[in-house]
């Protein structure tokens, strides 16, 4: 199961985030990924994000629980925030997910991550924010089922 947000701007200066889930004999894990963009094709005002998917400087990925999973869910259903820290082999991340008011109004939600001198953010409109809710609760019911079998 997998879904994809890709926010490029002509400013190169948008990301990619991806939600996968995975199976293997110990359950179900769900992570996330960013890309930070790498280019900007004017002509077809399309962003690319290949040539950086490599590049460790430019990407982040990171493993969400259950809990997290759920405080993300909470989160969209409820505007309001979550955040988090990771610490694992000496580093730490900072993860936080919540509302923000739009420049030009409306409501949207930020999903953002820094580890060390890394930051990746990406925004969510309202929809995207629903959509990302019904996956995390898809993922959830599954690993559940996974659990118990």
């Amino acid at each position: 199961m997998r879904l994809n947000f890709y926010k490029p701007n002509k400013s190169c200066t948008g990301t990619a985030a991806s939600f996968n889930v995975s199976k293997d004999e110990k359950g179900l894990t769900l992570y996330t990924s960013f890309v930070k963009q790498a280019g900007w094709d004017e002509a077809s005002r399309k962003g690319s994000f290949t040539q950086n998917a490599k590049n460790p400087e430019k990407t982040a990925a990171l493993k969400l629980n259950q809990t997290e999973a759920a405080s993300m869910i909470r989160a969209v259903r409820k505007e309001t925030k979550f955040s988090t820290v990771h610490v694992y082999q000496g580093s730490s991340t900072s993860i936080m997910f919540g509302p923000y008011e739009k420049k030009i109004g409306g409501l949207a939600f930020s999903f953002s991550i820094k580890r060390g001198e890394q930051q990746f953010s990406i925004s969510f409109e309202l929809g995207e924010s629903e959509l990302l809710a019904q996956f995390l609760e898809s993922y959830l019911a599954e690993s559940f089922r996974v659990e118990t079998q």
